[in-house]
């Protein structure tokens, strides 16, 4: 089963798993995403589709390295009550090997809402049509599919791991914002989530719990109303008119540069 929770400085949230979880996460956000390069009778998607899976593949790319044994590793034992190992003919020093990848913080909000993004675009897929929004719903039944879960138990499982940090009423509007923020996320340019990134990392441990909350908000409708977005946004995107490139191929040395060592 997938767990989640924040890193010990609140500096991102650890996704877990054994073997067959990860891979099992991996193969799903490969099956919403779609490739900035496809293959003949691969799925085409705008360029905003594209911009977001490409930043989710980056994350299905870590949970690859993950489960290979490339990023953290943790051997669990196992729970089995007294007398019980004995009975089923097993050592009570045995247990499972989790694999975890760890993701900063807004990167994971934005992470959260690119799923959904991608949901609402591969459920589209799944009826044959080139989109999809609330009103085909009700025009289209999607039949019960393992993909969508997967993902959506990802979710389900870091929104928990969020309300352990949280009040109640926090928490309530953090997990408001993620459920309807989606709709924005594929219109951000990928250099604000860096910004926000490096932002987040460099803020204190105190600092950055007042800023779970906040984040959400960075990453959905309160961008479009902020000057430094506007900003960073006119500069970017008139770059690429100039150099007749994609957004997502445009470089802000500021905001290109993570450490080589986070301390999580």
């Amino acid at each position: 089963m997938i767990s989640a929770s924040f890193t010990s400085q609140l500096a991102g949230i650890a996704i877990s798993g054994n073997y067959d979880d990860l891979d099992e996460l991996h193969t799903a956000i490969h099956e919403v995403a779609l490739p900035s390069d496809p293959i003949a009778g691969d799925p085409v998607g705008t360029g905003r589709e594209i911009r977001v899976s490409t930043r989710l593949l980056a994350l299905a790319y870590d949970i690859r390295h993950a489960y290979m044994g490339d990023r953290e590793i943790q051997f669990v034992p196992n729970r089995v009550r007294d007398g019980v190992a004995d009975y089923l003919g097993i050592s009570e020093d045995s247990g499972e090997i989790r694999y975890s990848v760890n993701v900063l913080y807004p990167e994971a909000i934005f992470e959260l809402m690119a799923i959904s993004y991608l949901i609402e675009s591969y459920k589209g897929r799944l009826v044959g049509k080139r989109s999809f929004s609330e009103y085909d719903a009700k025009a289209f039944r999607i039949p019960l599919n393992k993909t969508i879960a997967v993902l959506r138990n990802c979710q389900a499982t870091v929104a928990e791991a969020v309300k352990t940090e949280l009040h109640q009423n926090s928490f309530s509007r953090w997990l408001k914002g993620v459920e309807n923020g989606y709709m924005y996320v594929g219109g951000l340019i990928p250099q604000w989530v860096d910004r926000k990134n490096l932002e987040y990392y460099r803020a204190s441990e105190k600092r950055r719990r007042s800023l779970i909350v906040k984040t959400v908000g960075d990453m959905s409708l309160l961008p479009w109303h902020d000057d430094d977005y506007q900003e960073l946004f006119e500069a970017v995107t008139s770059f690429a008119r100039e150099n007749n490139c994609d957004i997502s191929d445009v470089r802000c040395g500021k905001y290109d540069a993570y450490p080589q060592e986070i301390e999580w």
